[in-house]
């Protein structure tokens, strides 16, 4: 008897198709397990980058400045940073 797989259905490979790289596509807490690199895995140039950080800023209060991003480069190291200096 064949088993049927459910359909799947959102956003897969980001933009311009797939990218072939393990974990592209992949949200956070969908197996990235907060791991997704910001910029790579998510497809954020750095423009988009930077209206992210301005986006919390303004959401949260916390600054972040260019110096700390290495520290908030994955979606991880973000909710830790957040919560240090949030």
């Amino acid at each position: 008897m064949k088993r049927e797989e459910p359909e799947r259905t959102g956003r897969q490979g980001g933009r311009g198709g797939g990218s072939g790289q393990g974990g592209a596509g992949r949200g956070p807490g969908r197996g990235g397990r907060g791991r997704a690199r910001l910029r790579q895995d998510l497809e954020l140039d750095s423009l988009d980058f930077l209206r992210l950080v301005e986006t919390i800023d303004t959401a949260t209060g916390v600054d972040i400045p260019e110096r700390d991003y290495p520290a908030v480069a994955t979606v991880k190291g973000l909710i830790g940073y957040l919560e240090t200096h949030g």
